[in-house]
């Protein structure tokens, strides 16, 4: 009540009892609570709000807002995420006890700093996890072995050395079929008595492990020889006597190159038959052996003739004709001076690369005779033209290009207005100072043309933003921080756990808990889809709750179940009746 609502309380009390009671008993405690709901009107006309109904839409800008006004319940659900939360914005304070759990909880956060000395016993470490890497190096001795827990699977490979078994302890059987190869035996290891008979085949012979020595004498018979072994190397010099060569045996292919010489050969045993063709090479005939009347009629083709070795002598007169005249064949040395007249001379034979410079004068020239097509391009140039003597009708349409203009020749008055189109124009050739101040109007601007760094910082007012134009995605992370959030403006679905559909995890369900026993607790479990294990719930009760009862949420520990502990504080059992709780899941 404010006060002065209680100074008129007070005064129409006052007044009551100052009045004579001229018109019979009076009813102060009526005139009392008449005066009193007099004053609560007044109270109440003087401060009546402003309702939502009186403000325009979007007439209440951040300089209207007080600080700290806008509160939990002013920010619609799912308007404050974690990235428009600052840095530092959910201190421990705004966090409710029990809230932090290991879900929560980032990878690394919990340092060895942040663990008390002895906080971690033996039943606080899952199975497995203290791993190779959490065991200080030699920390594990043979006492804290159990006998037979070192097992094959556990010894690394190559671990166990030679200095690590003791003698005699490998035997035949702990050797794998196959296990020892050459490298492993030492030289001379095997011996005579470790071979089993006839274990050495020939593959197990090296080329040329089978000397001499190895055999025994008369041990190689005729039939132990392969045909052809006999080799000239094996044969003692002067072993093969004439008895041992059948007749005939001696065949061409037998022969030594060059074993027969001149001597060998009878006379006259070499005939025509006997010689190879091309046998009788030119270092066989002697000289001057091969007359006229041993070349056949035609045999003196041109690859028989030696270069320069037919003579102006040897050639015929007339014999020469122009077929015989390879092409070019006849130089200019070859040609008397003056020889070659005008009858010599093809039509159009004497080009313009048979002409000698200036070899052409003004009286070769027929009067009239050079046309157009006569010049050259570029022929003529500048100093050939009278200055003057070229005029419009000499100019060809479109014969003047770019090239022929010189830079700047062609200023404002020698452009038709309105001929310079966009395909006239050189890629940013129109600078900011050929625009017109207000030329480019919305009209001239492309869609989505005018990027954020097209736009002066600071230039865009309260007035150019659409009202609701400003969503969440377009608060920076970390922008609105404790201070942004007014007192009362959060809502629970603001801060409770998503339930997978897109909504909250808060809400009401109504329970019929079991009686329960004096002293005793009772955990009752309702389903609220999307609850995970490990989250933890706040939960109210209507005010109904009978005395004694003491509710408690407990840390989920099954997917879609709400668990609420119940328990009786009072001497006597107590059957609670079906009551209403609300919930919020944070997670």
């Amino acid at each position: 009540m404010s006060r002065q609502r209680v100074a008129l309380l007070l005064a129409s009390v006052i007044f009551v009892l100052a009045v004579a009671p001229a018109t019979g008993k009076v009813d102060v405690l009526r005139i009392a609570r008449r005066a009193l709901r007099v004053a609560e009107r007044a109270d109440e006309a003087r401060v009546q709000k402003v309702t939502s109904a009186r403000i325009a839409d979007g007439g209440i800008g951040s300089p209207d807002l007080a600080d700290r006004a806008v509160t939990t319940a002013k920010l619609n659900d799912g308007a404050v995420t974690a990235g428009k939360l600052a840095a530092g914005a959910v201190t421990l304070g705004k966090l409710a006890g029990g809230s932090v759990s290991n879900d929560s909880l980032q990878d690394g956060v919990v340092t060895a700093g942040k663990v008390a000395g002895g906080a971690i016993g033996t039943g606080h470490l899952s199975d497995g996890s203290v791993t190779a890497a959490k065991v200080a190096a030699n920390a594990i001795g043979s006492a804290a072995l159990a006998d037979g827990s070192v097992t094959a699977a556990k010894i690394a490979a190559a671990a166990v050395t030679t200095a690590a078994l003791s003698d005699g302890a490998t035997t035949a059987d702990k050797i794998a079929d196959g296990a020892v190869l050459a490298t492993k035996l030492a030289n001379g290891a095997v011996e005579s008595a470790k071979l089993a008979d006839a274990a050495v085949t020939n593959a197990k012979l090296a080329d040329g492990s089978v000397t001499t020595a190895k055999l025994a004498d008369n041990s190689v018979a005729n039939a132990k020889l392969a045909d052809g072994s006999v080799s000239t190397a094996k044969l003692a010099d002067n072993a093969v006597s004439t008895a041992k060569l059948s007749d005939n045996a001696v065949l061409a292919a037998k022969l030594a190159d060059g074993v027969v010489g001149n001597t060998k050969l009878a006379d006259n045993a070499v005939s025509t038959a006997k010689l190879a063709d091309d046998a009788v090479t030119a270092a066989k005939l002697a000289a001057d052996a091969v007359t006229a009347a041993k070349l056949a009629n035609g045999a003196v083709g041109n690859a028989k003739l030696a270069d320069n070795a037919v003579t102006a002598a040897k050639i015929a007169d007339a014999a020469v004709v122009a077929a015989k005249l390879a092409a070019g064949a006849v130089s200019s040395a070859a040609l008397l001076d003056g020889g070659v007249g005008s009858a010599d001379l093809a039509n159009g034979a004497v080009t313009a690369a048979k002409l000698a410079p200036d070899a052409v004068d003004a009286g070769k020239i027929l009067d009239d005779s050079i046309t157009f097509a006569d010049f050259a391009l570029g022929s003529v140039d500048s100093t050939a033209i009278l200055n003057a003597t070229i005029t419009s009708v000499d100019i060809a349409a479109d014969a003047i290009t770019n090239s022929r203009l010189a830079d700047s020749s062609v200023d404002g008055p020698k452009i038709v207005n309105g001929s310079v189109d966009t395909l006239d124009l050189g890629a940013e050739s129109v600078t900011t100072a050929k625009i017109q101040a207000g030329a480019v109007g919305s009209g001239q601007l492309a869609a989505e043309s005018v990027d954020s760094s097209k736009i002066l910082n600071g230039a865009i007012a309260t007035v150019d933003i659409a009202g609701n134009a400003v969503t969440t995605a377009k608060l920076a992370p970390g922008s609105v921080d404790g201070t942004k959030v007014a007192d009362g403006t959060l809502r629970a679905g603001d801060f409770a756990a998503g339930n997978g559909s897109g909504g909250a995890l808060d809400g009401a369900v109504v329970i019929d808990p079991a009686s329960l026993d004096p002293g005793s607790c009772a955990d009752t479990n309702v389903a609220v889809a999307g609850i995970q294990a490990g989250d933890r719930a706040i939960v109210n009760v209507d005010a109904g709750l009978e005395m004694g009862v003491m509710t408690q949420p407990v840390v989920a520990t099954a997917a879609d179940t709400l668990t609420l502990r119940l328990c009786n504080v009072t001497p006597g059992a107590i059957d609670p009746a079906p009551r209403t709780f609300s919930y919020i899941v944070v997670r």
